[in-house]
């Protein structure tokens, strides 16, 4: 699997659930979605105890119930999934965190972020209830994802270099404003393959000085099609280059593939 590296000697990696009280985290089934954090830089001054369960045990797997979060519905368990990040980032023994299924966890608005000591692997569910975001990540792989009515856009990508997205699901109701399936913003390198993606607004959105931008057999629609854009606001520079649509099938769309520029007085088109 690819690693993710520091990127200008910082690593952040974002995992957000933006809503406004509570997110419900529906496990239905565990899937290989990995996240990896390798950085060398890893603070030393940061320490926290050696990965153990409770019976005192050094574990590779962090089964997130067996480390106090209810999964009940009711019980808001946003400080026990920080806790059990912040171990497993300290750890050297490349632990997985397993969200197991048959259990609803609450979360609110939540970061997971490094340097990590190791590779750390999120093993969630099949059905993430709002957007998530990768924020300055390398080498980075999402796969096999289900994403079902995001509050806004479904995945975002931005300053990353390296990525691979595959075999993602994303739906949500066709009147639905502002709700991108795949937003990559300031990105290089980037390869969407095999997705399917019904949603409001772009199926796929690419912004702000990206480029190497392949799109690979994906289905769209309904939605706006695959835009790249807007550019130029208040009279900006920004470009994006390199950009290669091979083998789309979109049905129900506004656009096919369009270019979104700004005009004098800020008029998009």
């Amino acid at each position: 699997m690819g690693e993710l590296r520091s990127y200008l000697s910082f690593f952040c990696f974002t995992f957000s659930y933006s809503v406004s009280i509570l997110a419900s985290l529906l496990v239905y089934t565990t899937i290989s979605f990995l996240l990896f954090a390798n950085v060398n830089s890893f603070d030393p001054l940061i320490q926290f105890p050696i990965l153990k369960n409770t019976t005192g045990k050094s574990i590779t797997l962090i089964y997130v119930n067996e480390f106090g979060a209810k999964g009940d519905g009711i019980t808001d368990d946003t400080k026990i999934f920080q806790h059990i990040w912040k171990i497993a980032c300290s750890s050297p023994l490349r632990p997985k965190i397993i969200i197991p299924h048959r259990y609803t966890f609450l979360v609110r608005p939540i970061d997971f972020v490094g340097p990590c000591r190791s590779k750390v692997s999120l093993v969630p569910c099949r059905h993430a209830p709002t957007a998530m975001s990768f924020h300055r990540c390398n080498n980075l792989k999402v796969r096999n994802l289900r994403m079902l009515n995001s509050q806004q856009m479904h995945i975002s990508i931005s300053n990353c270099i390296n990525v691979e997205v595959s075999r993602i699901k994303v739906q949500a109701p066709a009147k639905s404003p502002n709700t991108d399936g795949i937003h990559i913003s300031s990105s290089t390198l980037v390869g969407i393959r095999d997705c399917s993606i019904r949603t409001g607004d772009d199926c796929i959105s690419i912004v702000g000085n990206s480029s190497r931008i392949l799109v690979k057999n994906i289905a769209c629609g309904p939605g706006h099609g695959i835009s790249i854009g807007s550019l130029g606001k208040s009279n900006s520079w920004s470009q994006v280059q390199n950009v290669l649509v091979d083998g789309a099938y979109l049905s129900n769309t506004e656009n096919g593939v369009r270019i979104k520029t700004w005009q004098v007085g800020n008029q998009s088109y």
